[in-house]
């Protein structure tokens, strides 16, 4: 148990280590050539910061877990404690980094390939929908944007297993797919969804409603579709204009903080900051 106590106070420290060499080229540039350079500079600083937050989880996931397998744990195991302190370190990636404004590109693809999450050619995927990496596989042409669960958990035990996604396939927005869960080939699984535990989703069928039921036949392959690869890069184009625009704003974030922060350190000293900021 001492080791999920200290697992505990990993988080923070992830977010400081991710944080610290973006802010510190900031402040160099900033400092070298003055604040105008600094800001014009926020994009590479942006650049940085996603680069070390997804270099940081690649090497944490494989260090803690490496190869995932199915397996049963009890939650006051170590192996809980090492798999729940991934989650959050890719929770943290998924939510407050560059990272969440790549959804759906190649980037955030070749991510969860780095991983260990088995994808096809052409896979689109969104932020934190996948968690166990090595434990989900999903073919060629296919949209992952529901949540793709692993695990159950019952009477204090932990047990994971694989989900198999086809060729061409689609989990839209919002939707849940059940652990032990398999998805054949051109199978679209509407928004809000949820998808039962071990059901097998025939080939060509479409699944809606809470629990999902099979409601008509599948679109067909569409991996040679022109217009839907320009559709694509136009998105992809988009996500990666708001990731450089958006680095902009983090002028007023940086701002409030600092003030915030000379606020709580004048009234309650270094120990009332370092209290905050864990």
């Amino acid at each position: 148990w001492m080791g999920q106590v200290v697992f505990l106070l990993l988080p923070p420290a992830f977010i400081s280590a991710i944080t610290f060499p973006s802010v510190f080229f900031l402040y160099w540039m900033s400092y070298r050539f003055g604040a105008a350079i600094g800001i014009l500079t926020l994009p590479i600083s942006t650049l940085i910061y996603g680069f070390t937050a997804g270099a940081l989880l690649v090497a944490l996931k494989w260090i803690l877990l490496g190869r995932q397998k199915p397996s049963v744990a009890a939650v006051w195991s170590d192996q809980f404690a090492r798999r729940w302190l991934v989650r959050q370190c890719s929770r943290i990636c998924w939510r407050i980094t560059p990272w969440a404004y790549l959804g759906g590109t190649s980037a955030l693809t070749s991510l969860h390939r780095l991983l260990g999450c088995k994808l096809g050619k052409n896979v689109s995927v969104q932020p934190g929908c996948i968690e166990d990496y090595d434990l989900v596989e999903v073919g060629d042409f296919s949209t992952i944007g529901g949540t793709i669960l692993t695990e159950t958990v019952s009477l204090g035990v932990q047990t994971t297993s694989r989900t198999r996604i086809g060729f061409n396939s689609h989990v839209s927005e919002k939707s849940i797919v059940s652990p032990k869960v398999v998805i054949e080939d051109n199978v679209t699984v509407g928004i809000r969804c949820a998808v039962p535990p071990g059901t097998n989703l025939a080939n060509g069928t479409q699944w809606t409603g809470k629990p999902a039921t099979a409601k008509s036949q599948g679109s067909e392959p569409c991996s040679d579709d022109t217009s839907a690869d320009q559709r694509k890069w136009k998105y992809a184009t988009t996500q990666y204009c708001s990731l450089v625009l958006s680095s902009f704003l983090w002028i007023f974030e940086i701002v409030l903080s600092l003030y915030i922060g000379l606020v709580i350190w004048e009234n309650l000293g270094w120990w009332g900051l370092a209290s905050m900021i864990w």
